[in-house]
C-alpha cells in the first residue's frame, strides 16, 4: 500500500501562479518568486499547488513544447524546500485548439456552442480535446517525474460536465440507449413515460434533442450518462499521469460543492461516490460566508462530505484568506478557520491564491498578500497556523472520525427534487441541498457528529454500526435499497425520513402505490397529499419558510408531536417495526422546532446529547487505542466557558495565545478562538 506525505504532515501552503506575474524579464521574475518564497517560508508555508491553467504557457502552438517557466518554478521550489501538488492543466485550453476544432466547445441547453475565453466551457467527451489533453499531460509528466519533492498531481480542476448538450454527447446517449432495449421500444416509451405530451419515439431515428425535453426520467437518465462522462475524462487523464508518477505521489481532483454565493452543498453533476475510487485522496474548495457571518457550517458540511466519500482524511487545495469582496476574516477567524478545517478530517489547508492576480476577470480577488505583498496582519495569523499544524502533527497522526449518525443521500433524489417546483421557485436548484443542509446544520448546531452514505454502496451490516439513519427528501430509491433498510429497522435501528421520501425508483418514476412506497408497514402510515402552505400558515404553524406540508393517514403509527404554534396536525409519526423504531416528519419545521425533534430521536436511539451547543462546536479525532483529540471552536464574537473533560492530558493548541492556558476545570474561550485538547 503506498504511503503519502500528507499521512506524515500537515501540508499547509496556497495556489501559485508564477505565469501570472506582470514582468516581462525573466531573471527579475525569478527575483520576484523567490520574495514571494521567502514570505511563504516565513509564514511557515510548507507546499504550493500549481499549473493547474497554465496550457497555453506550455503548448503555445499545437506540438511545440514550453516547460520553462513549470522548470523555474520547480527548481526554486525544490530549493526553498517546498513541496509542490502539480494540476494537470486541462480546465483552460489555448487558442489554438480552438481555432482548429471550435467543435470541442460545449453546446448549451439552447443549442448554442460556448464562446471562447472562459474556462470549462467545453465538452470532456470531445476526441480532439481529449487526445490534445492526453499529449500535454504526458509532455509534463515527462519533465515533471524526476522532482522528489513533487508530492501529488490533481487531475483537472472543479470538474463537471458543465450541463452540454453536445450532439456527439446525445448521440452516445442514444447508443448506450440501443444497447439496452434494442428494438424494443415500446418498454423503452413506457419507463421513461414517453407519451407524455407525445414524446414517444417508434424509432431510434426519432430520438429527438434532450435540448428541449420536458421529461425529468429521460433528462436524469442523461445526467448518469453525463456524470460517467467526467469519470471516463478523469480516468483518461490519470492513465496518462500513471506512466511515470511514482508509488509515493499521490492522485487527486479539487471537487467543488453546490454553490449559492459561496461552497454550500452537495454538487449535482458528479456522482462523488463512483468517482471517489479513482483518486488516492479527495481534494476540495471550500469558500464560505465570513467576518459576522462566519459560522462554520460550510467548512462543516462540505468537509463531512469530503471525508465520508472514501471514509478518510481529505486534502483542502483551495480555501478563502481575503479572496472575496468583503471577505478578508475578522482577527482570529483565519486561525479558527483552519484549525475547523483539521478537526473536520482534512491533513491540508491551502488558500486561493498566494498573491493577488494583476489581470483579468479575478484581479481584485486577493490571496493571503495583495497585489504589493506587503506584510500584514493577515501573514501574522497564518504564521501561527504553520506553528498550530506543527503541534497538532503528532496529535493528530494516524486518527480517523467516527459517527453514529448517518444522512442518506443519492444522486436520482437530488435531480429529481431539482426539478419540480415545491420549494420556492428561487430555489429550486438547491432544493435538496436544502434539506440536506436543513438536517446537517441542526447536527452541527448540537454537536452530533454524523456522516453521509448513499445505501446503494452499503451493505446491511455495514448500515448496522449506525445508531440512527436520516433519509432526508430520499425521493429516489431502489428495491434493494427499500430492502436494506427494512432489514436495518426490524434488526433494531433506527430511521428518521422526512416529508418527499420514497416516492420514485431509480429512474425516478413515481409510483402508483400507497406512499412511503414500500416503507408504509416501517413508518406505519400512508401519505398521498402534500402541499406548500401559505404565508399564515408558515407563521401560524411554526414552519420553516421554504416548508412543504404532507397530510398523513397514520395506520399503526402514533403522534410523537404537533405543529410548534398551531397545535392543529401532528408533524412527528413514530413506529415500532421489529426490533427497531421508524419515525416519518411530516412537514419543514423551523431549524429550532427540528432540534426539538432530533432531541428525542437521537435520546431514543441511544445517543448521548452534547453538553454544549453552537456557538461553541465540538469535533473530535479517535485513535486505534481509544484516545481522543477533541477540538472546541467558538464561532461567535462573545467570550463562552467550557467545561474541561476529565481526562484531559493536555492542551494542544489555544489559537491567539503565545502561551498555552494552563489545564483547569474550565476555560475561556476568547472570540473566535479553538481550544484544542488531547484526551487520556
Amino acid at each position: 500500500m503506498s504511503h503519502f506525505i500528507y499521512e506524515d504532515e500537515i501540508l499547509y501552503g496556497s495556489a501559485y501562479y508564477y505565469e501570472y506575474l506582470p514582468i516581462r524579464d525573466r531573471q527579475k521574475r525569478l527575483e520576484a518568486m523567490q520574495r514571494d518564497f521567502d514570505l511563504m517560508k516565513k509564514a511557515g508555508l510548507n507546499t504550493i499547488r500549481i499549473a493547474e491553467s497554465t496550457w497555453s504557457t506550455w503548448e503555445p502552438e499545437e506540438g511545440k513544447f514550453d516547460f520553462s517557466d513549470l522548470v523555474d518554478m520547480l527548481e526554486l521550489s525544490k530549493k526553498n524546500g517546498l513541496h509542490v501538488i502539480i494540476g494537470t492543466p486541462s480546465y483552460a485550453i489555448p487558442a489554438w485548439l480552438y481555432k482548429k476544432h471550435p467543435e470541442i466547445m460545449g453546446v448549451g441547453a439552447d443549442g448554442r456552442p460556448a464562446l471562447y475565453g472562459h474556462r470549462q466551457s467545453f465538452y470532456l467527451g470531445s476526441k480532439p480535446y481529449q487526445e490534445a489533453v492526453r499529449k500535454v499531460d504526458e509532455e509534463m509528466m515527462k519533465i515533471v517525474k524526476d522532482y522528489d519533492h513533487v508530492i501529488g498531481f490533481q487531475i483537472d480542476n472543479e470538474t463537471h460536465h458543465q450541463n452540454v448538450f453536445n450532439p456527439e454527447l446525445q448521440e452516445a446517449f442514444v447508443e448506450s440507449l440501443k444497447e439496452r432495449y434494442g428494438d424494443d421500444l415500446d418498454a423503452f416509451n413506457r419507463d421513461f413515460g414517453l407519451h407524455y405530451w407525445s414524446n414517444a419515439i417508434a424509432s431510434w431515428d426519432d430520438f429527438p434533442a434532450l435540448n428541449g425535453s420536458i421529461n425529468a426520467q429521460l433528462l436524469n437518465e442523461f445526467e448518469k450518462f453525463r456524470r460517467k462522462m467526467v469519470e471516463d475524462f478523469w480516468a483518461m487523464q490519470i492513465e496518462a499521469v500513471d506512466q511515470y508518477r511514482r508509488p509515493d505521489q499521490f492522485v487527486t481532483q479539487n471537487f467543488d460543492f453546490g454553490w449559492t454565493n459561496h461552497s454550500y452543498g452537495i454538487h449535482p453533476e458528479i456522482n462523488q461516490f463512483s468517482a471517489q475510487k479513482l483518486f488516492d485522496v479527495m481534494g476540495g474548495d471550500i469558500y464560505h460566508p465570513s467576518r459576522e457571518d462566519l459560522t462554520g457550517k460550510e467548512i462543516s458540511f462540505d468537509g463531512h462530505q469530503m471525508y465520508a466519500y472514501k471514509k478518510k482524511p481529505y486534502l483542502i487545495l483551495e480555501t478563502q484568506a481575503m479572496a472575496g469582496n468583503g471577505s478578508t476574516p475578522l482577527p482570529g477567524q483565519l486561525e479558527l478557520n483552519a484549525i475547523a478545517h483539521i478537526a473536520n478530517g482534512s491533513r491540508m489547508v491551502a488558500y486561493w491564491p498566494f498573491a493577488a492576480i494583476h489581470h483579468s476577470k479575478e484581479a481584485m480577488l486577493d490571496g493571503l498578500v495583495g497585489h504589493d505583498r506587503k506584510w500584514t496582519r493577515i501573514l501574522d495569523e497564518a504564521t501561527r497556523i504553520s506553528k498550530d499544524f506543527k503541534k497538532l502533527q503528532p496529535v493528530i497522526a494516524g486518527t480517523y472520525k467516527k459517527a453514529k449518525v448517518a444522512l442518506l443521500m443519492n444522486k436520482e433524489s437530488q435531480y429529481m427534487i431539482s426539478q419540480y417546483d415545491w420549494m420556492e421557485q428561487s430555489r429550486t436548484y438547491n432544493a435538496y441541498n436544502d434539506m440536506m443542509r436543513w438536517m446537517a446544520d441542526v447536527l452541527y448546531e448540537m454537536n452530533i457528529p454524523y456522516t453521509l452514505i448513499d445505501p446503494e454502496y452499503e451493505t446491511v451490516e455495514d448500515l448496522s454500526q449506525y445508531d440512527l439513519l436520516i433519509a432526508s427528501a430520499f425521493i429516489s430509491t431502489t428495491d434493494a435499497i427499500q430492502n436494506k433498510l427494512r432489514a436495518y429497522v426490524e434488526q433494531g435501528g433506527h430511521l428518521l425520513a422526512t416529508f418527499k421520501s420514497f416516492q420514485a425508483n431509480e429512474r425516478i418514476e413515481l409510483y402508483m402505490e400507497a406512499r412511503p412506497y414500500k416503507m408504509t408497514d416501517v413508518f406505519g402510515l400512508e401519505t398521498s397529499i402534500g402541499c406548500r402552505p401559505t404565508q399564515k400558515e408558515i407563521e401560524r404553524e411554526g414552519l420553516d419558510p421554504r416548508a412543504f406540508v404532507e397530510e398523513i393517514n397514520p395506520t399503526t403509527a402514533v403522534t410523537d408531536m404537533v405543529f410548534e404554534k398551531g397545535d392543529t396536525e401532528p408533524v412527528l409519526y413514530r413506529n415500532q417495526y421489529g426490533k427497531g423504531t421508524a419515525w416519518y416528519l411530516a412537514a419543514m419545521i423551523t431549524s429550532a422546532k427540528l432540534k426539538d425533534v432530533m432531541r428525542q430521536i437521537l435520546m431514543e436511539s441511544g445517543i448521548q446529547l452534547a453538553k454544549v451547543e453552537y456557538p461553541i462546536v465540538v469535533e473530535r479525532l479517535y485513535h486505534d487505542d481509544g484516545h481522543e483529540v477533541v477540538f472546541v471552536m467558538n464561532f461567535s464574537d462573545q467570550k463562552h466557558y467550557f467545561n474541561v473533560p476529565e481526562n484531559a492530558k493536555q492542551i494542544v493548541v489555544a489559537t491567539g495565545e503565545d502561551e498555552l492556558p494552563s489545564l483547569e476545570k474550565t476555560v475561556c474561550l476568547h472570540p473566535w478562538q479553538a481550544l484544542v485538547f488531547e484526551l487520556a
